[in-house]
């Protein structure tokens, strides 16, 4: 894929996020406040945002809801009915030295961000995964929404990652505007 097609789908889908944020914000506000709408203003981030992130990354098989108690062991997702069970296999995960572990509906990546948490179980708490998956793509502030989206998934330069981001991204507005 060349770079000038590259940026031109860029553009596109930011143009096409905008335009869906917009219509969300406009039409499907919520009646109640979540914890997307709370964590999302307090850290400047829509959340219709945070809400599609947390789809993608852990609505169990064949659903459209985050699920707070999954995780994903190196490249394998686990969605448990409590959050004792998950917590339970985490550590299992670890004591067998598994490090690369994807924690709670933001599939936070212990192996890089374990230090955001004090423990498993708060790593699993759906407000603290949520801040800490909100503090992270808030770091790709300066990059159109579309292209941070993606470096949340995969934020190296290199090209594969790139290319793995791209068509994170692409799953993840998939994903908002199944929801509009």
């Amino acid at each position: 894929m060349t770079v000038g097609l590259l940026r031109t789908m860029t553009r596109t889908y930011s143009f096409l996020l905008s335009v869906l944020l917009f219509t969300w914000s406009c039409s499907a506000a919520s009646k109640y406040e979540s914890i997307f709408d709370e964590v999302g203003r307090n850290l400047g981030i829509d959340p219709i945002i945070l809400y599609g992130l947390a789809v993608q990354e852990s609505s169990p098989p064949d659903q459209h809801r985050p699920w707070p108690w999954t995780i994903n062991v190196a490249g394998k997702g686990y969605w448990f009915n409590t959050k004792s069970e998950a917590v339970e296999a985490i550590k299992i995960a670890t004591r067998l030295g598994i490090q690369n572990i994807d924690i709670g509906m933001m599939q936070i990546n212990w192996k890089w961000h374990g230090h955001h948490f004090k423990s498993y179980s708060e790593a699993l708490d759906p407000k603290r995964n949520l801040e800490t998956a909100a503090s992270i793509l808030k770091t790709f502030k300066n990059y159109p929404i579309f292209v941070a989206i993606g470096k949340y998934h995969c934020p190296s330069k290199v090209p594969w990652c790139e290319r793995a981001a791209q068509e994170y991204a692409v799953k993840v507005v998939n994903r908002i505007k199944s929801l509009l």
